[in-house]
């Protein structure tokens, strides 16, 4: 799990959500084998074929039950779906053909190589799991590359100005009454984040150099500052370092 998340592309738990399942499976799995090793050789042979279906069903219904979890999100918006709008975008075509694709190479693989060698409900049990690990190990690689999930293009485009980019990941930049969906959408794209402020004076005291604000909020501003870039209804200010008190 550790290694999955620290491989996502945000700490946002929203745009982590295909490695649930994929964790999930990994579990599954696990307490299968350890559970099916508890019996007796004899205890198992005579029950072999109710505990294999059962495990078969078990792992089924729960790839089933995250996949339309996963499904629903991508394809209606899931959490970032506000006023009717969304952001979202994947494209399904190529979604769907890369994992018949990936399916049906591990399907094969199985039939050509370890069917000769292995029982019928062996094959079965190992190849449905090598299909599910390859439907959600190409979703999470798709996902990771930034092949779809791209939640806004527009907030994107934004942050990854090359000058953006040089500042952003040299200082951490802090939300000053930014909340809600833009806020989600910063956290996400940004390389370093800062943190997130109620007030102009609470940033002014404790706050960072770097601030995403709103352009309704420019009115309360009563520091020196710079306006590095400005889109969605948000604007990036520096603050320009308070000068030294000349010396009498």
């Amino acid at each position: 799990m550790l290694l999955l998340l620290a491989f996502t592309s945000s700490d946002q738990n929203n745009y982590a959500l295909p490695i649930y399942p994929f964790a999930a499976l990994l579990v599954a799995a696990d307490l299968e084998h350890r559970l099916t090793g508890i019996h007796s050789a004899k205890s198992s042979r005579e029950r072999s074929d109710g505990m294999v279906w059962r495990s078969l069903q078990s792992i089924a219904a729960v790839y089933c039950c995250l996949a339309s979890i996963v499904l629903i999100f991508c394809f209606g918006g899931g959490l970032l779906r506000i006023s009717g709008q969304s952001d979202t975008t994947l494209d399904v075509e190529k979604l769907g053909l890369l994992l018949v694709l990936v399916s049906t190479a591990w399907l094969l693989g199985g039939l050509m190589v370890y069917w000769p060698h292995r029982s019928l409900q062996q094959s079965l049990k190992l190849w449905l799991t090598l299909h599910l690990l390859g439907s959600w190990l190409a979703i999470f690689g798709i996902v990771h590359l930034g092949f779809v999930g791209n939640y806004s293009p527009e907030v994107k485009a934004l942050i990854k100005q090359p000058h953006l980019q040089e500042a952003l990941s040299t200082a951490p930049a802090d939300l000053v009454k930014v909340d809600g969906k833009i806020a989600t959408l910063l956290r996400a794209y940004s390389p370093i984040m800062g943190q997130s402020w109620a007030s102009f004076d609470d940033f002014k005291a404790q706050g960072s150099g770097l601030a995403w604000i709103r352009e309704s909020d420019v009115a309360e501003l009563d520091f020196p500052h710079g306006v590095l870039a400005r889109g969605r209804g948000v604007l990036l200010i520096r603050r320009d370092p308070t000068p030294a008190p000349t010396p009498w």
